[in-house]
Protein backbone atom coordinates (compact mmCIF):
# COMPACT_ATOMS: atom_id res chain seq x y z
CA UNK A 1 0.00 0.00 0.00
CA UNK A 2 2.74 2.42 0.92
CA UNK A 3 4.25 1.97 -2.52
CA UNK A 4 0.90 2.82 -4.23
CA UNK A 5 0.55 6.11 -2.36
CA UNK A 6 3.84 7.28 -3.87
CA UNK A 7 2.81 6.33 -7.41
CA UNK A 8 2.68 9.56 -9.50
CA UNK A 9 0.11 8.12 -11.93
CA UNK A 10 -2.19 7.18 -9.05
CA UNK A 11 -1.80 10.68 -7.53
CA UNK A 12 -2.72 12.32 -10.85
CA UNK A 13 -5.73 10.02 -11.17
CA UNK A 14 -6.97 10.78 -7.63
CA UNK A 15 -6.40 14.51 -8.11
CA UNK A 16 -8.41 14.37 -11.34
CA UNK A 17 -11.26 12.46 -9.69
CA UNK A 18 -11.28 14.93 -6.78
CA UNK A 19 -11.34 17.89 -9.16
CA UNK A 20 -14.15 16.33 -11.20
CA UNK A 21 -16.19 15.65 -8.05
CA UNK A 22 -15.71 19.25 -6.92
CA UNK A 23 -16.71 20.62 -10.31
CA UNK A 24 -19.87 18.48 -10.42
CA UNK A 25 -20.80 19.53 -6.89
CA UNK A 26 -20.21 23.25 -7.47
CA UNK A 27 -21.60 23.44 -11.02
CA UNK A 28 -25.27 23.88 -10.00
CA UNK A 29 -24.36 26.77 -7.68
CA UNK A 30 -22.28 28.39 -10.40
CA UNK A 31 -25.11 27.99 -12.92
CA UNK A 32 -27.58 29.52 -10.44
CA UNK A 33 -25.31 32.53 -10.03
CA UNK A 34 -24.92 32.83 -13.82
CA UNK A 35 -28.70 32.50 -14.37
CA UNK A 36 -29.25 35.36 -11.94
CA UNK A 37 -31.63 33.43 -9.70
CA UNK A 38 -33.01 35.55 -6.89
CA UNK A 39 -35.59 35.58 -4.13
CA UNK A 40 -39.15 36.64 -4.98
CA UNK A 41 -39.32 40.39 -5.51
CA UNK A 42 -35.52 40.77 -5.31
CA UNK A 43 -34.97 41.22 -9.04
CA UNK A 44 -38.46 41.86 -10.41
CA UNK A 45 -39.46 41.05 -13.98
CA UNK A 46 -41.71 44.08 -14.00
CA UNK A 47 -42.24 47.32 -12.07
CA UNK A 48 -45.64 48.99 -12.05
CA UNK A 49 -46.99 52.13 -10.40
CA UNK A 50 -50.76 52.26 -9.98
CA UNK A 51 -52.67 55.53 -9.83
CA UNK A 52 -55.34 55.47 -7.10
CA UNK A 53 -57.38 58.64 -7.48
CA UNK A 54 -61.03 57.62 -7.18
CA UNK A 55 -63.17 56.79 -4.16
CA UNK A 56 -65.15 53.84 -5.47
CA UNK A 57 -65.45 50.38 -3.90
CA UNK A 58 -65.59 48.48 -7.20
CA UNK A 59 -62.56 50.44 -8.45
CA UNK A 60 -60.66 49.48 -5.29
CA UNK A 61 -61.62 45.80 -5.65
CA UNK A 62 -60.47 45.68 -9.28
CA UNK A 63 -57.21 47.44 -8.46
CA UNK A 64 -56.36 45.16 -5.53
CA UNK A 65 -57.35 42.03 -7.44
CA UNK A 66 -55.13 43.06 -10.37
CA UNK A 67 -52.17 43.64 -8.08
CA UNK A 68 -52.57 40.20 -6.53
CA UNK A 69 -53.01 38.58 -9.93
CA UNK A 70 -49.80 40.15 -11.24
CA UNK A 71 -47.90 38.74 -8.26
CA UNK A 72 -49.46 35.28 -8.81
CA UNK A 73 -48.74 35.19 -12.53
CA UNK A 74 -45.16 36.38 -12.12
CA UNK A 75 -44.41 34.20 -9.08
CA UNK A 76 -43.95 37.36 -6.96
CA UNK A 77 -41.30 38.68 -9.36
CA UNK A 78 -42.92 42.11 -9.63
CA UNK A 79 -42.40 45.36 -7.80
CA UNK A 80 -45.73 47.14 -7.36
CA UNK A 81 -46.49 50.58 -5.96
CA UNK A 82 -49.93 52.16 -5.49
CA UNK A 83 -50.01 55.92 -5.06
CA UNK A 84 -53.18 57.32 -3.48
CA UNK A 85 -54.13 60.95 -3.98
CA UNK A 86 -57.30 63.00 -4.26
CA UNK A 87 -60.39 60.97 -3.37
CA UNK A 88 -58.35 57.75 -3.79
CA UNK A 89 -56.52 58.51 -0.56
CA UNK A 90 -59.53 57.09 1.32
CA UNK A 91 -58.42 53.56 0.38
CA UNK A 92 -55.34 54.03 2.56
CA UNK A 93 -57.06 55.27 5.73
CA UNK A 94 -57.52 53.24 8.93
CA UNK A 95 -61.01 54.58 9.43
CA UNK A 96 -63.65 52.61 7.55
CA UNK A 97 -65.73 54.38 4.94
CA UNK A 98 -68.73 53.38 2.84
CA UNK A 99 -66.43 52.67 -0.10
CA UNK A 100 -63.65 50.72 1.65
CA UNK A 101 -64.53 47.29 3.04
CA UNK A 102 -62.70 45.35 5.73
CA UNK A 103 -61.88 42.77 3.03
CA UNK A 104 -60.17 45.45 0.93
CA UNK A 105 -58.13 46.59 3.93
CA UNK A 106 -57.16 42.95 4.54
CA UNK A 107 -56.05 42.67 0.90
CA UNK A 108 -53.86 45.74 1.28
CA UNK A 109 -52.24 44.24 4.38
CA UNK A 110 -51.75 40.94 2.55
CA UNK A 111 -50.19 42.66 -0.48
CA UNK A 112 -47.81 44.49 1.83
CA UNK A 113 -46.47 41.13 3.03
CA UNK A 114 -45.36 40.60 -0.59
CA UNK A 115 -43.53 43.94 -0.57
CA UNK A 116 -46.22 45.85 -2.45
CA UNK A 117 -45.80 49.50 -1.51
CA UNK A 118 -48.69 51.87 -0.81
CA UNK A 119 -47.94 55.59 -0.79
CA UNK A 120 -50.13 58.51 0.22
CA UNK A 121 -49.95 62.03 -1.20
CA UNK A 122 -49.05 64.51 1.55
CA UNK A 123 -50.72 67.36 -0.36
CA UNK A 124 -54.02 65.45 -0.33
CA UNK A 125 -53.53 64.48 3.31
CA UNK A 126 -53.08 68.14 4.26
CA UNK A 127 -56.10 69.21 2.21
CA UNK A 128 -58.27 66.51 3.84
CA UNK A 129 -56.86 67.06 7.34
CA UNK A 130 -55.41 63.52 7.48
CA UNK A 131 -52.50 62.88 9.87
CA UNK A 132 -49.90 60.13 9.40
CA UNK A 133 -51.45 58.10 12.23
CA UNK A 134 -54.74 57.97 10.24
CA UNK A 135 -53.04 55.96 7.48
CA UNK A 136 -53.01 52.17 7.46
CA UNK A 137 -49.86 50.77 9.04
CA UNK A 138 -47.15 50.50 6.41
CA UNK A 139 -48.49 53.24 4.12
CA UNK A 140 -45.73 55.72 3.29
CA UNK A 141 -46.56 59.41 2.90
CA UNK A 142 -44.85 61.13 -0.05
CA UNK A 143 -44.75 64.90 -0.69
CA UNK A 144 -46.84 64.82 -3.88
CA UNK A 145 -48.57 61.79 -5.39
CA UNK A 146 -48.37 62.83 -9.03
CA UNK A 147 -44.70 63.74 -8.67
CA UNK A 148 -44.06 60.34 -7.03
CA UNK A 149 -45.64 58.58 -10.01
CA UNK A 150 -43.53 60.63 -12.45
CA UNK A 151 -40.37 59.83 -10.48
CA UNK A 152 -41.16 56.11 -10.48
CA UNK A 153 -41.75 56.19 -14.24
CA UNK A 154 -38.31 57.73 -14.68
CA UNK A 155 -36.96 54.77 -12.67
CA UNK A 156 -38.52 52.35 -15.17
CA UNK A 157 -41.94 51.70 -13.65
CA UNK A 158 -44.88 51.26 -16.03
CA UNK A 159 -47.83 53.51 -15.26
CA UNK A 160 -51.30 52.00 -14.83
CA UNK A 161 -54.50 53.96 -14.34
CA UNK A 162 -58.12 52.82 -14.46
Amino acid sequence: MAEDSNNPARRRFLAGVGGLAGAVTLAPAARAAEDGLSFPGEDPEIRIVFQVNRDDSEYYSQLLFSMGEILRQLDNQAQLVAVGFGPGLRLLLKESTETVSAEQTDRINSLMTYDVSFRACRNTMDAMGVADENLLDGVEPVPAGVLEMARLQQEGYSYVAW
